[in-house]
């Protein structure tokens, strides 16, 4: 019987001659890429991880994160480099097994990996002002067809394999090593996925920032100190729409924490509610020191119009408005994201996480309507979630976010951290409030209530 020219191709061009004839030279590159491929790529990993082991945990954060920061193009690269040679060994391998029918269908998804290597490196994970490395869209497509793809690919060529009598004896391995990577896959996805969520897409998050950030965004910071530092902003038209945020149903002199369980009667003071207590327990101190701030900032930036709120003071670009929104997504940000690890939520979600500041630059295109509910909304929130979380572990416990190292921080660390932002710019707001029509002093009046936005007395 004649051989057909299907056959004879494939005799002619199989990598090992039985006949111990030269092997096919056309067939010899896809075999060393195939080789080289998975090498050269975890060689690569390995070596950015030993040379940046200060700002990336191998254990807390995915390969991919290291296309962050500034030296990402290394990484960029090296999934380029790797799905390359991952497409040319697929095309190697489909002309050296023994066609089949529907034999094309193992090699054409292990190139479709190698394209998911591609589209990895073409849309890598970024990494926002404070630190957190976000999604901010099109990586985790990338990834997912490339996990998906290989292994599903890796169980197709295994039926191939398995009718050539020289891959017979691999069959069993390969389809094995297919079913362990698509369980390893949902696993990983099943126990990290969800934590990092909040940071792994640009059009919620960071990541939900998406993401969070893409605000991709995560889950923990990546780099530098992440509870000291601010997230980037969102942007987009710089609107806010008022039906997307919380309206507070009181007045603030009449509201907050006096009073509540958590601190009892301690914070009791009626004509001076924002006023911590004399002896008060830490919690009471704090939290104290926090609405004092609240009240005093919130008392500079009430009652003015969209001119007040832009009044800029010499070569400074801050405004009272830029401040309000600014201070309002912090405020969400810390016990939104960094306390339980929430999404930044509906007021924020026409934000753009890669835009540099961009709460501080949009919010010129607010009306001071939009600017005090969103402080009034962001701020409420926080109250409900801080009040929450302290009845329901104190300050010791340890909240969502964690440094390089993975340690999480204390809910202590974040409420002395938000008192701090505060401080800085109240005092800001100070300056600026002055400027604008002579308002000073230390302490709003006694008996103070907001006169603008949704905590104005009706």
């Amino acid at each position: 019987m004649s051989e057909t020219p299907a056959v004879r191709s494939h005799r002619q061009d199989s990598v090992v001659d039985r006949f111990g004839k030269q092997p096919n030279r056309s067939l010899t590159l896809p075999a060393w890429a195939g080789i080289l491929g998975p090498v050269l790529f975890t060689a690569g990993f390995l070596a950015q991880e030993a040379f940046r082991r200060d700002e990336y945990d191998p254990l807390a954060e995915p390969v991919s994160a290291l296309e962050a920061g500034p030296n990402g193009w290394i990484q960029q690269a090296n999934f380029v480099v790797f799905g390359l040679l991952t497409m040319t060994f697929a095309l190697g391998l489909h002309r050296g097994l023994r066609p089949t029918r529907a034999g094309l269908v193992g090699p054409a998804l292990l190139f479709a990996s190698g394209v998911g290597l591609i589209l990895v490196a073409a849309f890598p994970l970024r990494e926002d002002a404070a630190g957190v490395t976000y999604d901010p869209g099109g990586h985790i497509v990338g990834g997912f067809m490339f996990f998906m793809t290989s292994a599903a690919g890796l169980i197709a060529v295994s039926r191939r394999a398995a009718r050539d009598p020289r891959w017979r004896s691999l069959a069993t391995y390969t389809l094995t090593a297919g079913i362990v990577a698509i369980a390893g896959f949902l696993a990983g996805g099943a126990l990290f996925m969800p934590g990092m969520l909040p940071y792994t897409t640009g059009s919620a998050s960071t990541s939900e920032r998406s993401s969070s950030p893409s605000c991709s965004h995560a889950a923990s910071c990546s780099r530098s100190d992440c509870f000291m530092s601010q997230p980037v902003g969102c942007s987009s038209d710089g609107t806010t729409t008022p039906d997307s945020v919380v309206q507070a149903d009181r007045p603030m002199a009449t509201r907050g924490h006096v009073g509540s369980d958590v601190y009892g009667d301690a914070m009791t003071n009626g004509d001076y509610p924002w006023e911590p207590p004399l002896a008060g327990t830490e919690a009471e101190h704090l939290v104290g020191a926090l609405e004092r701030l609240r009240a005093t900032f919130r008392w500079k930036a009430d009652d003015l119009d969209a001119a007040g709120l832009q009044t800029r003071i010499g070569a400074s670009a801050l405004t009272l408005g830029a401040l309000l929104k600014h201070l309002a997504l912090i405020e969400d940000y810390y016990f939104g994201t960094k306390l339980s690890g929430e999404n930044p939520g509906a007021a924020w979600a026409t934000a753009d996480w890669d835009a540099d500041d961009w709460e501080f630059t949009s919010a010129a295109n607010d009306t001071p309507e939009q600017l005090y509910a969103l402080w009034d909304g962001a701020v409420e929130r926080s109250r409900a979630r801080l009040d929450a979380a302290l009845a329901d572990g104190g300050l010791d416990q340890l909240v969502h976010v964690s440094g390089p190292d993975g340690q999480h921080a204390s809910l202590r660390r974040l409420l002395c951290d938000l008192i701090e932002e505060y401080g800085r710019h109240t005092g800001h707001a100070d300056l600026i409030r002055e400027a604008v029509d002579g308002r000073v002093g230390e302490d709003p009046p006694p008996g103070w209530a907001p006169k603008s936005g949704s905590t104005a007395p009706v």
